[in-house]
């Protein structure tokens, strides 16, 4: 038999939020509040209180106890091969709950079952079905009942499953969890009008945002305010005019069409005060994008002047403060991004005149993308098919490139992606997002999160396996499903991830019926668990394997109880009441 250690610690210092998960209450109350059916377990439901750090923990205590319950309570009619899986998928159940990687809620206000979550995070009796070969049926109780409890799921082949693996349906009721719903919430009192750009400061540990509000969190403040370690705050007094573009490296600086003393400037600069730009012999020039991209080229900027009618030119500034001109365009460049690949300018422009020394050396015909080789004068089209109709924003992952924008028509590519030199559509209008009848979709905003695309912008719904979504989806590539990630009340702007929360902001004031002003944000349940090796509270047990005694030991929280059971959950050692932060076991007559 494998000899299972279970070690129990006293954790004190908890924060409080609410009965939800770390409220000072009984073990039974908890434990009730993730499955009802403790209620028929109350006998064995540990004594006393407790609280947790997170709702992930308190699930995760949930099934290592029900673990050690239905190893205590083995059926005695099982035969040898019953018993077999039983045992195994009660390891596997274990190692799902100490992992702690769960399905999350979006969609429902009260805790519900979710069989199959967006990121295909399975529950824990749909991993059971994994682990054991049986996907096939997680996906037919996904299409039928995911979000219904055991007792209410009849897919065929659920009570086969359960007898070949040594379980009865009563079981699976007590090992499925619910789940509370991680939905966006406001932040403070938000901004009095749109926001429609998020920037990750990562100088400052800080988000910039940019928009058309004047106030922030009830404070005057025009177009540009910062967020960080919870409060908002206004970069000056703001900036007046028009902001397209925002960026930060040893300063903040923005672009677009910026006034100061009745000046229109293309971009300017925030170091403890503002600092205003103008390229040589292009005044009232206004700038749609730009990029610090450090080394010998401080600043590349995309700007429209009258000097250059129905032209937009690409300039960049060097490190000795000198400007020279690289491209012009028929068209307008929205956004600008780094990659492997070179630079990546994207917009709605059909032809690129490239520049040395103010003499056209090259001529390229393309559709809303070009390229810069890194190091090179060397520009190149990415394609001219299966592309937005313009293209808003890029996101870059790996080897890959995203691509979103406007998709007007039904059949209209409305995403993209470009790996290996060739342009993949994913989303298309009226089949994968919009309706039969769609028009001015448009994609602003797309976010690469654990392993799906965030994607925001302006649509009425989106074509997923079992939701409606309004502005705000996840698409997952790998298995071509999405998911509704929320039901906005007008257009979202931008999506950011920040300190392991995904932020997003626009126009909305409303989401799934919570009160917002223009900006909001949810955790990233799966990357944030409470582990317990972090620094001020490591564990180490060794050695491993072991043959006479295994010691442990703790920093800053001491070890409250150790138990030592075997499979057939009967305690072979125990030791209580310890409050040390090391201690040594003595294993030497166990079994092995």
């Amino acid at each position: 038999m494998r000899t299972l250690l279970l070690i129990y610690f006293s954790i004190t210092s908890l924060t409080l939020f609410s009965l939800d998960y770390n409220k000072t209450d009984t073990y039974y109350n908890h434990l009730y509040e993730v499955n009802k059916e403790w209620k028929h377990h109350q006998s064995i439901c540990p004594k006393g209180t407790i609280k947790f750090d997170s709702d992930l923990e308190r699930i995760s205590l949930h099934l290592k106890l029900v673990c050690k319950a239905l190893v205590n309570q083995t059926p005695n009619n099982l035969s040898e091969n019953q018993l077999k899986n039983r045992y195994a998928l009660i390891l596997e159940l274990l190692d799902y709950a100490n992992n702690s990687i769960f399905p999350e809620n979006l969609f429902h206000q009260k805790r519900t079952p979710y069989f199959v979550d967006y990121k295909n995070v399975h529950c824990a009796v749909g991993y059971l079905m994994k682990q054991s070969g049986y996907e096939d049926l997680v996906l037919k109780i996904k299409k039928e009942h995911n979000y219904d409890y055991v007792k209410d799921i009849d897919t065929k082949g659920v009570l086969e499953w359960s007898v070949e693996q040594g379980f009865s349906i009563d079981e699976l009721k007590w090992i499925q969890p619910t789940y509370p719903q991680n939905y966006f919430e406001p932040i403070g009192n938000g901004a009095n009008n749109s926001i429609n750009q998020l920037t990750n400061d990562f100088y400052r540990n800080q988000i910039i945002l940019t928009g058309e509000f004047d106030s922030i969190n009830n404070m005057p403040c025009l177009s540009i305010g910062v967020f960080k370690d919870e409060q908002f705050s206004c970069l000056g007094n703001g900036i007046t005019g028009q902001i397209n573009d925002v960026g930060a490296v040893d300063s903040i600086f923005v672009c677009g069409e910026i006034i100061n003393n009745s000046i229109s400037y293309p971009f300017a600069t925030y170091n403890n005060g503002w600092n205003f730009y103008n390229i040589p012999n292009r005044p009232n020039a206004i700038a749609t994008s730009c990029f610090c991209s450090g080394g010998s080229t401080v600043l590349e900027i995309c700007i429209s002047s009258p000097s250059t009618p129905n032209r937009q030119e690409i300039w960049y500034l060097n490190n000795v403060g000198t400007w020279e001109k690289q491209a012009e365009l028929n068209g307008i460049v929205n956004d600008i991004e780094p990659s492997g690949l070179g630079r990546i300018y994207a917009g709605v422009f059909d032809s690129v005149f490239i520049f040395n020394n103010n003499t056209i050396t090259d001529t390229i015909l393309t559709k809303n993308i070009i390229i810069k080789q890194n190091y090179q004068n060397n520009w190149y089209s990415a394609g001219n098919t299966n592309l937005p109709n313009e293209i808003n924003t890029i996101e870059v992952v790996n080897s890959a490139v995203y691509f979103g924008g406007n998709c007007p028509n039904v059949g209209d590519v409305c995403m993209t992606k470009y790996l290996n030199n060739t342009l993949q559509p994913l989303l298309i209008s009226g089949t994968h997002i919009g309706s039969n009848s769609a028009s001015d979709i448009k994609i602003n905003s797309i976010l690469f999160s654990s392993q799906t695309l965030i994607i925001g912008g302006e649509f009425l719904d989106f074509y997923g396996f079992d939701s409606w979504a309004k502005n705000l989806v996840v698409y997952n590539e790998s298995n071509n499903s999405s998911t509704s990630f929320g039901l906005t009340n007008a257009p979202v702007k931008s999506v950011l991830s920040f300190n392991d929360l995904t932020y997003i902001a626009g126009d909305f004031t409303n989401n799934l019926g919570i009160e917002m002003n223009h900006i909001g944000r949810r955790m990233n349940n799966n990357s944030t668990v409470n582990e317990i090796d972090k620094t001020n509270d490591k564990i180490n047990i060794y050695p491993n394997p072991a043959l006479h005694q295994i010691n442990i030991t703790t920093t800053h929280k001491s070890i409250d109880k150790i138990e030592v059971v075997d499979m057939l959950g009967k305690t072979i050692l125990i030791n209580e009441n310890i409050n040390n932060q090391t201690i040594t076991i003595d294993i030497s007559n166990l079994n092995k």
